[in-house]
């Protein structure tokens, strides 16, 4: 998608998932347990003011989120 991510070895991207305003996401393979990963890269998230706390509070919430159907966030 035009973007490179600078990956742990560990992580063995599959597919582009898709993108928005702030960032790219792929499908990812974690190489050491198998378990299927979404990686997210957010783009120029300390070029704005704005950008920065919308990215503040995009992880802020994605953390709390605890349900079957949800992605949960791994590490930063």
């Amino acid at each position: 998608m035009g973007s490179d991510f600078n990956i742990d070895r560990r992580y063995q991207i599959i597919d582009p998932i898709g993108s928005g305003a702030y960032g790219l996401v792929v499908a990812a393979v974690d190489l050491k347990t198998g378990q299927k990963v979404a990686i997210k890269k957010i783009e120029k998230a300390f070029e704005h003011k704005i950008y920065t706390k919308r990215t503040l509070r995009e992880l802020k919430i994605a953390r709390l989120m605890n349900h079957p159907n949800l992605l949960k966030i791994e590490s930063i």
